[in-house]
């Protein structure tokens, strides 16, 4: 009999190497942290057995399957052997089925140890959502609000820095969660990568205390579990921070222009397209006129004057406390003076 084990018995073992057998393509859109694809099926394979089993017979599938997995056999049997005896290889699929149970069942028959995950990469995912659903109501979250370019990311990199447990929803997100915000950081994650990261997050707090940005539910092109953006926008530690308009655009053209590459105007160009609904046809061409110009700093100011901060002003939140950010050191301690000690 092939030998189970179930996610919560492994997740934290450092011996067990993960081994995901499913096409590159369901890899891509989401898979277990650390885990390895050695795919026993190509995508155009996959969609050629899936679609026999429906249109003909599941025997018709299943002899395409054997197939297709005969040639790979070689290769592995190369690539998980050579991870053992030093780890313990557990290999998963979709939910447990055919895929992992065929492996298992040959490598365990030539005397190799191997394990399959219980429940396959569908049980992995229950675990996850399950997990943050049961993990966001054991903390109390301090909300950051406030304009764009007050700061808020690099308040919450200096209370990490000072030792206050942060939840950086942006960093996991790989997106500064504007309409602006994915210029110069490439691709984000998935939506399931993104929930396994939060969910990895979500584990490692230790305290009560957790201080968060105020996001809006989706960030680029990832969402955050309502869940969760209940908690953090209805949590009655709201703080505002305030800075000064110079600051601001100081700020945002250190995140965004100091390094930018050789496509930056054009992703500019395209995020202002972007913005007709919002701004004035008068106001967006002002502003690519002096994109065109290189004067990114007027470029800023404008787009919080005619689009951020407008609205931004829609909101109506109760604040718990307001702070100027003048110095980042001296409020990240402001804040944990006033909300972890």
């Amino acid at each position: 009999m092939n030998s189970t084990v179930q996610w919560q018995a492994i997740k934290t073992n450092p011996q067990v190497q993960l081994i995901d057998l499913r096409t590159p393509k369901e890899y891509e859109q989401g898979h277990i942290p650390g885990a390895i694809n050695l795919p026993l099926f190509t995508n155009e394979e996959h969609q050629q057995i899936g679609t026999l089993y429906k249109q003909t017979s599941v025997e018709a599938a299943k002899k395409l399957g054997v197939q297709y997995i005969a040639t790979r056999l070689p290769e592995l049997f190369t690539e998980i052997t050579r991870h053992l005896p030093k780890r313990q290889v557990v290999v998963y699929c979709k939910s447990g089925g055919y895929r992992s149970q065929s492996v298992t069942g040959w490598l365990n028959g030539l005397g190799e140890k191997v394990n399959r995950l219980e429940g396959g990469y569908q049980g992995y995912r229950q675990t996850i959502i399950q997990g943050i659903e049961n993990k966001v109501p054991m903390f109390q979250f301090v909300t950051l609000n406030g304009f764009t370019g007050v700061g808020k990311t690099a308040i919450l990199k200096e209370l990490q820095n000072q030792g206050a447990q942060v939840l950086d929803l942006e960093g996991l997100a790989n997106h500064r969660g504007s309409n602006f915000g994915s210029i110069g950081l490439g691709k984000q994650p998935s939506q399931k990568m993104f929930e396994s990261a939060l969910y990895e997050q979500l584990e490692q707090f230790l305290s009560e205390i957790v201080f968060v940005e105020s996001e809006s539910s989706k960030i680029g092109t990832v969402f955050v579990p309502n869940c969760l953006r209940e908690a953090y926008t209805h949590s009655p530690y709201q703080v505002r921070v305030h800075s000064t308009i110079e600051d601001r655009v100081d700020r945002i053209y250190q995140d965004y222009i100091e390094h930018h590459d050789s496509h930056f105007n054009q992703e500019v160009q395209a995020a202002l397209e972007a913005l007709h609904r919002y701004v004035s046809d008068e106001a967006i061409q002002h502003m690519e006129q002096q994109l065109a110009q290189g004067h990114y700093r007027q470029v800023i100011e404008a787009l919080m004057v005619h689009y951020y901060d407008r609205r931004y002003q829609m909101r109506h939140v109760p604040y718990d406390l307001e702070i100027q950010h003048d110095n980042t050191s001296l409020v990240a301690q402001q804040l944990i003076n006033k909300y972890c000690k």
